[in-house]
């Protein structure tokens, strides 16, 4: 896992988990968030703030070990 804290109120983090799901099937998840006050304001209202930057992602993966040691990501 990586945190990182910085200018603006940034705070990201970073990470993954991973391991045997069941026998002959391995998992990962990864995960990010990114979050600081955005540089510029909109002071005419309506619009969001230039550069937002709040954003976050999540991705999960599956490895299947099959025979002949041949595997499916």
């Amino acid at each position: 896992m990586d945190v990182a804290f910085g200018q603006r109120n940034l705070m990201r983090i970073e990470g993954a988990l991973n391991g045997a799901i069941v026998d002959g099937v391995d998992g990962r998840l990864s995960f990010e968030s990114n979050h600081y006050d955005p540089l510029f304001h909109n002071t005419a209202g309506g619009a969001a703030d230039a550069e937002n930057g709040n954003d976050w992602a999540i991705r999960g993966q599956l490895l299947f070990k099959l025979p002949s040691n041949s595997e499916l990501l």
